[in-house]
């Protein structure tokens, strides 16, 4: 089997293009030269597989995506229902966001065929919740919350969606599958993973050469200026944990939200719930309005130092469950 590597053209490389496409890593031109994205993309099978990210395509990379388009096709023959309405779902999505949302200890909830946003946590009816002086309480999430409800929501999991799944970190989310899992830090929680439909996208190394990050490992983080360059490879929906800073220590995966890439336009947008809660007693939320913002070109230059995990939605790879599932209304508790 041939070895494939960027410089190279011909057959063979628009095979792996086409290969890698339809496992949701490449979405540059199948034109058969292996320019710098067919790189990235072998890069992110690579890293995702366990295999030297070199990025190039020997034999045993291409066995292996060999092996993985084969098996993406046979779970798409037993899934044939598509996802199409994902982007009408969204705008709605943000439609009651706008109510507005606010940074609380709120969660989303299927309640009686629709999904709900909460003011308090946990149940309906929890609406005493503590807000800093001259705040105003009404429905409310926060960042780990959002992102699961938005995944739940736009996937249709519905009666399946369990709201126990803000409490695993967001990796674990898109990593781990649909099955059911026990919650591994306590509280007997129970929570379905999206795994089957995320795809990370991996660095290319760009990251590393401009932040010098001790605790970030190769290839899993992103800084602003890499995901700005390669947003070409970004699904519509992607999801990110964010590095923050405190007391001038750094917590690599301590915010989450999610980056919209509105395909006509060309813009993205930036959706999280950001706030805080006050250590100090009685701890009170900031009750801050969830933010949905374009992105412009100075972002990367005013996003210096932190970095992100990324995880792409593929919402054509539901699981049955969500795939068969009627779409459901949203709202918010009155």
């Amino acid at each position: 089997m041939k070895l494939l590597r960027r410089g190279n053209s011909g057959d063979s490389v628009l095979q792996l293009q086409k290969q890698l496409q339809i496992l949701g890593l490449y979405s540059g031109k199948t034109d058969g030269l292996f320019g710098r994205m067919t790189e990235r993309a072998v890069k992110a099978f690579q890293i995702q597989n366990a295999l030297l990210a070199d990025g190039i395509a020997g034999p045993q990379t291409r066995s292996a995506i060999d092996r993985s388009v084969v098996a993406n096709n046979a779970e798409s023959t037993k899934n044939p229902q598509k996802i199409n309405d994902t982007w009408e779902r969204f705008q709605e999505f943000i439609r009651v966001m706008k109510t507005p949302v606010r940074y609380g200890p709120g969660r989303g909830m299927f309640h009686e065929n629709q999904w709900v946003v909460t003011w308090g946590a946990i149940a309906l009816g929890k609406k005493d919740w503590p807000v800093l002086p001259g705040k105003t309480r009404g429905p409310s999430l926060h960042c780990s919350s959002l992102t699961n409800f938005l995944l739940g929501y736009l996937l249709n999991y519905n009666d399946n969606w369990t709201h126990s799944g803000n409490r695993p970190l967001l990796e674990e989310l898109c990593v781990c599958d649909s099955k059911l899992h026990e919650q591994p830090r306590g509280g007997g929680a129970r929570w379905r993973g999206y795994g089957e439909c995320m795809m990370r996208l991996a660095s290319d190394g760009d990251t590393q050469e401009r932040i010098k990050h001790r605790l970030a490992k190769p290839g899993k983080y992103l800084d602003a200026h890499e995901i700005w360059d390669r947003q070409e490879e970004l699904e519509t929906f992607n999801f990110f944990s964010q590095s923050s800073k405190k007391n001038g220590r750094w917590n690599l995966d301590h915010h989450t939200g999610a980056i919209i890439v509105d395909k006509e336009s060309k813009q993205l947008f930036r959706l999280a719930a950001d706030g805080y809660r006050t250590k100090n007693s009685p701890r009170s939320y900031s009750a801050t309005s969830v933010s949905y913002k374009s992105l412009k070109h100075d972002w990367p230059q005013n996003d210096v130092e932190k970095i992100y995990q990324i995880f792409k939605l593929c919402p054509q790879n539901a699981p049955a469950f969500a795939a068969q599932a009627s779409p459901a209304t949203i709202s918010v508790e009155p």
